[in-house]
């Protein structure tokens, strides 16, 4: 889990209405957080790499995990749905994917398939550059834990598009 000190913290909150991001700007000692309604807020395009160094160096030890996991990935979220798109120097099985996903507060769910072990949970935070930061990260299948640290954990989810 990594947490960093920003200028200022997003953290996402969920009403009956949808989505909020509160902003608590650090210029004040004890600052008022701004709410601003925003049903989209994750909406956008990401990208992430992920080496094989970093996957051994967070634990994964099966090759054939750092294998298909090392690579260039590119992220879009829209409305609750994700899909991504990785590259690699080395042949992947799944190059890409679409799924769901759900948002209570800054309580993020990655649904990867329809077993009870395909998700991922973790909180979310939506950095000053729009960036997607993922701490307290939990796979729901144990021997993919490591993995899902490095992948979703090491680094932030740069926003590169809408």
């Amino acid at each position: 889990m990594r947490m960093r000190a920003l200028a200022a913290v997003l953290i996402l909150t969920v009403g009956l209405s949808g989505c909020a991001v509160v902003v608590a700007p650090t210029s004040e000692p004890n600052p008022e957080p701004t709410v601003v309604d925003d049903a989209s807020v994750l909406n956008g395009l990401y990208e992430v790499t992920i080496t094989a160094d970093e996957l051994a160096a967070g634990g994964v030890d099966d090759p054939a995990l750092i294998a298909e996991y090392a690579g260039l990935y590119y992220w879009e979220f829209e409305d609750g749905q994700w899909n991504y798109d990785q590259t690699s120097d080395l042949p992947l099985e799944n190059p890409g994917g679409v799924g769901d996903y759900t948002l209570e507060g800054s309580d993020y769910t990655h649904y990867w398939g329809d077993k009870p072990t395909d998700i991922t949970t973790a909180t979310v935070t939506v950095l000053p550059d729009g960036s997607l930061q993922f701490t307290e990260i939990v796979d729901g299948d144990p021997s993919l834990q490591q993995v899902s640290d490095v992948t979703f954990g090491l680094h932030p989810w740069v926003r590169i598009g809408d």
